[in-house]
């Protein structure tokens, strides 16, 4: 795996903190992964590997996601912010993986997505999709709602996501390991 910096940016900079054993992690294993697969990425691009280096940026827009969820100050969001890039990850897999067609809305693609064996998903994805889907719409559209309970959405995403990446065969998932 690869390390991140030992300074990565301006925010580890700390009065009194002057070696790196003592300095915070303020961004999280998530915020750090990230920031070593940026350094991957450039290093891909520069060498011309553009196929390496694109991977990277799909890897790092993840886990930038999983440190929205996971409360991380790598991504200070609200729960607007939260809900939504977790929605767009969704949408996204349905689409990319799941022949969702692109231009259905969130439910539907939700209804209509097939495993790559052409088979439905399986009821209880559905149901923790759905629900997912309902918190969001709810926070959009309902003016009284302004708020959502971040840790039950993120365990709710978080299974969500997990059980469609193991409906997916190892060589054709989404995103790419660096290690």
């Amino acid at each position: 795996m690869l390390e991140p910096p030992a300074r990565a940016c301006a925010v580890n900079s700390r009065p009194g903190l002057d070696s790196p054993a003592k300095q915070p992690n303020p961004v999280g294993a998530s915020g750090a992964a990230a920031l070593a697969l940026c350094a991957a990425a450039v290093a891909s691009f520069a060498s011309g590997s553009f196929e390496l280096g694109a991977c990277c940026a799909v890897s790092i827009a993840t886990l930038l996601l999983r440190a929205a969820l996971d409360d991380s100050p790598v991504v200070d969001g609200n729960d607007f912010e939260v809900v939504i890039r977790a929605t767009k990850e969704m949408e996204y897999l349905l689409e990319e993986s799941f022949r969702a067609p692109p231009t259905a809305g969130l439910h539907e693609k939700i209804s209509v997505a097939q495993t790559p064996a052409g088979q439905p998903l399986p009821e209880g994805v559905v149901r923790r999709m759905r629900k997912l889907v309902t918190i969001r719409n709810q926070l959009v559209h309902d003016r009284g709602v302004n708020a959502v309970d971040r840790a039950a959405f993120r365990d709710g995403w978080a299974a969500a996501e997990r059980e469609l990446r193991t409906l997916l065969p190892a060589d054709s998932m989404p995103f790419c390991v660096i290690s």
